[in-house]
């Protein structure tokens, strides 16, 4: 593991305190040492919010900083937050169940996908994973009966994706339909359908989604048994979304990572096979570094003898990520770092032949856009 200090000195003692704080909670780490730390380092804990908040994390690691002398009004803010998102994980738990009810009436197999169903299956539990949407993976041939069911329920269909006939090209050019159900007063309910596992943009190899409708087993939420996908399936395609889609952007994705090479269930062999056939190697390699060097915890030995270039440069990019002004997203400052974070994620692809397809495949969609 990177030494705390090392984290301090370069990202500062907010990122460190919440790093510790989840090596308190994959036991690589004590209470004692955290709290010993923030005594010597008094962090800024606003700030400590604001990134737990940006990396949205706070379920986890507020679970660990209220174990600590924190002062009265801090403590007291961690606290209402915390009980807000347990309230609002059932809500979101009773809205997933409901839907999955009235799509499965219909006749539509439905297969939960991350959110809910990866939390218990991988955390154990409904609330430990701040989760903001309802996924679910759903065969393509009955996405237009679900568009009409969901929509019978209050949600609505973005303009963007608002087609009377969903044709060949609609399902080559995205990966999900997502349907917005608006709420009084907070964000809206999400739906996202998905028939396939990334967008034909990134440039994946086509036999990624030839099993993804493949029930593995089931898993009881909140007292009812939904069919899910086998944990390692479930693993491996939360590996591709992190790595491939978001690049390994905030602490989330480690969390889930390195909550995963946790269980004992874990086949650490069929997700380097299925990464390899896919050309995407480099993304097991990047995960089992980065949840080694923040959280102690690895699928396997780290390499010592490589540079890891590339492995320090996601690390670099998730201990730096400390925007927390509104402004940053709409700034030319966005748009310079989301262009250094795509170039390494480029990277990921395990051959230069590649990495200059994806770069190709990019570019001819922001041409026809």
């Amino acid at each position: 593991m990177i030494p705390i200090e090392d984290i301090q000195k370069k990202y500062g003692g907010e990122m460190a305190a919440v790093v510790l704080a989840f090596r308190v909670h994959f036991k690589t780490d004590s209470i004692q040492k955290l709290q010993e730390f923030v005594a010597l380092n008094p962090p800024d804990w606003q700030k400590v919010m604001d990134l737990c908040y940006l990396h949205r994390i706070r379920m986890l690691v507020y679970r660990i900083l209220l174990q600590l002398e924190l002062d009265e009004s801090i403590h007291d803010q961690m606290k209402q937050e915390s009980y807000g998102m347990v309230q609002e994980s059932f809500t979101l738990v009773h809205e997933f169940k409901q839907v999955v009810e009235v799509l499965s009436e219909a006749g539509i197999t439905v297969i939960p996908y991350k959110g809910a169903v990866f939390t218990q299956q991988f955390f154990g539990d409904l609330i430990s994973r701040e989760s903001s949407d309802i996924d679910l993976i759903i065969e393509p041939s009955h996405i237009k009966q679900a568009v009409q069911i969901l929509k019978e329920r209050g949600y609505q269909v973005p303009e963007v994706k608002n087609q009377e006939n969903f044709g060949k090209d609609f399902f080559e050019k995205f990966k999900e339909m997502d349907m917005r159900k608006p709420r009084p007063g907070t964000y809206p309910f999400l739906v996202e359908m998905h028939w396939s596992i990334t967008e034909t943009v990134l440039d994946m190899d086509p036999s990624i989604n030839s099993d993804i409708h493949r029930i593995g087993g089931v898993e009881k939420i909140a007292g009812t048994e939904f069919s899910v996908l086998e944990k390692n399936q479930h693993f491996l395609y939360v590996i591709v979304h992190h790595a491939i889609k978001d690049g390994f952007l905030s602490l989330r994705e480690v969390v889930d990572i390195a909550q995963g090479f946790k269980n004992s269930a874990i086949d650490r062999t069929y997700l380097k096979d299925n990464l390899s056939k896919w050309g995407v190697s480099r993304a097991f390699s990047v995960a089992n570094a980065l949840s080694f060097e923040l959280f102690g915890i690895r699928a396997e030995e780290v390499d010592k003898t490589k540079k890891m270039v590339l492995e320090r440069n996601f690390l670099d990019q998730i201990l730096s990520f400390q925007e927390t002004d509104p402004q940053y997203w709409n700034s030319l400052k966005f748009r310079w770092d989301n262009l250094k974070r795509f170039l390494v994620r480029v990277r990921l692809r395990d051959s230069l032949k590649k990495q200059i397809s994806y770069l190709q495949k990019v570019l001819k969609n922001a041409v026809s856009f």
